[in-house]
């Protein structure tokens, strides 16, 4: 049995492949579903709103090793 491509998918469900594709982002949650760090993150920009990324991965960056979190300032 032949795999399904996208363009036929698409045919068959009556839609353009660029509709599927948009669809397809849209239903994934941003940052790719990844909850950083149990939200040390969140917490910190509750309490320093005004603190940018770098400076709070800095200042995390203990509590998440002994999460055993590995993330880079640019995924956090």
């Amino acid at each position: 049995m032949p795999g399904v491509n996208v363009s036929g998918l698409c045919r068959k469900l009556g839609m353009s492949r660029q509709n599927y594709y948009a669809r397809r982002k849209a239903a994934q949650p941003a940052g790719g579903g990844l909850r950083v760090g149990g939200g040390f993150g969140s917490r910190e920009r509750q309490l320093q709103p005004r603190l940018g990324t770098r400076k709070i991965h800095h200042r995390l960056k203990g509590e998440l090793v002994q999460a055993g979190v590995r993330i880079g300032r640019d995924r956090f």
